[in-house]
């Protein structure tokens, strides 16, 4: 799970800690680290307790961090050497009812070494229903599956 936003760390760990397999399930928090881009004080100093804080809760989070180029390229260059089986990209909704996919979710949904869940995080509305739309394809049975994980992570 890519993290930057010190401000969505804990939202995206609770997310992930819900989709987690119990039996030995590995989170990892992956903080790109870009090469040749000066350092003016990095988010991961403000990240870091969060990921304390889970870790002390006897959640499996292990904070990472991975050199690259561009965003993108690290996320994807990591994601196929841990052979992650998931990755979880955060984006914000800037304005009500407007959604867009930035080009770093783009480039990794496009070529991504295993299933990406976008989740649109929207700190001032928790969520109380999960409605996933279905037609009987894999796809639709894949999302309804995860729904079913999101449910009963989060006690809804």
């Amino acid at each position: 799970m890519p993290m930057s936003n010190p401000k969505t760390a804990a939202e995206l760990l609770k997310l992930a800690t819900a989709l987690v397999d119990p039996d030995g399930g590995q989170i990892i928090a992956l903080y790109i680290a870009l090469e040749n881009v000066e350092d003016e004080g990095t988010p991961i100093e403000e990240i870091e307790p969060v990921i304390v804080e889970f870790v002390q809760e006897d959640h499996p989070v292990e904070l990472v961090t991975h050199p690259a180029g561009n965003v993108a390229r690290g996320i994807l260059d990591y994601a196929r050497e841990a052979r992650a089986d998931l990755l979880i990209l955060g984006v914000q909704n800037p304005r009500k009812g407007e959604f867009e996919i930035g080009p770093v979710a783009r480039s990794v949904t496009e070529t991504a070494p295993c299933d990406v869940l976008i989740y649109s995080i929207r700190r001032d509305h928790p969520f109380e229903h999960i409605v996933v739309p279905v037609d009987g394809s894999l796809h639709a049975r894949a999302a309804a599956r995860v729904g079913l994980q999101i449910a009963a992570g989060y006690g809804k």
